[in-house]
């Protein structure tokens, strides 16, 4: 990739999906304006802390690649409000500062090693949808109903054999769906929520 693509400081939007990346310049980090940057579907393994430069990121896709571990910079992207992709990669953890980014509203960590809702995540009080599926998570953590404003959240493919009665605590919820789990007996607080009109999606 070429280094004068940092030359390009009015770029708003740029996709460099689908292109065999396994890294890309530190130029990048110099685009100031972009709002939305799209690096999924590549082989990156790393993501530089210049990342944390792109002040006015709002939507960000980072998914399908090879990413182990997030720099603590993606704190500093304040103005994320639509998307973060980080789904399909390697992560087990994220660090503490992903906590900061409480404007955003669309978080998917899908398909990645996660065994536990990480902390920071019930620190993003702006989510109103969360997707989890495809991880290995067996629970969810009281704290996750500070996340008042949760309307869709998707717990498909997990390890779930029971539900978190949390999840019956969330007041705007609107879409539930725990398809692909081993749940041994249906609560009867998802009877509820059902009958409160919310979707529920449940079953093998």
């Amino acid at each position: 990739m070429p280094e004068w693509l940092g030359q390009l400081i009015s770029l708003r939007h740029l996709s460099l999906a689908l292109n065999g990346l396994e890294t890309v310049p530190e130029s990048l980090w110099e685009l100031s304006e972009l709002e939305t940057l799209n690096l999924s579907d590549n082989r990156l393994s790393s993501i530089s802390r210049g990342l944390g430069r792109l002040g006015k990121l709002r939507t960000l896709d980072l998914g399908h690649n090879d990413l182990a571990a997030l720099p603590d910079s993606i704190g500093r992207l304040g103005g994320l409000t639509d998307y973060l992709y980080l789904s399909h990669n390697q992560l087990s953890a994220v660090p503490a500062s992903l906590g900061d980014l409480r404007k955003l509203t669309y978080l998917n960590i899908g398909g990645n090693r996660f065994s536990a809702l990480p902390e920071p995540v019930t620190h993003m009080t702006g989510l109103r949808e969360l997707l989890l599926r495809g991880n290995a998570l067996t629970d969810l953590p009281a704290s996750l109903g500070a996340l008042q404003g949760l309307r869709h959240v998707d717990l498909r493919a997990n390890r779930f054999v029971t539900l978190p009665p949390i999840l019956a605590e969330l007041p705007h919820l609107q879409r539930l769906d725990v398809r692909w789990n081993k749940i041994v007996k249906v609560p009867d607080w998802l009877k509820t929520l059902e009958e409160k009109g919310v979707t529920v999606l449940h079953g093998h």
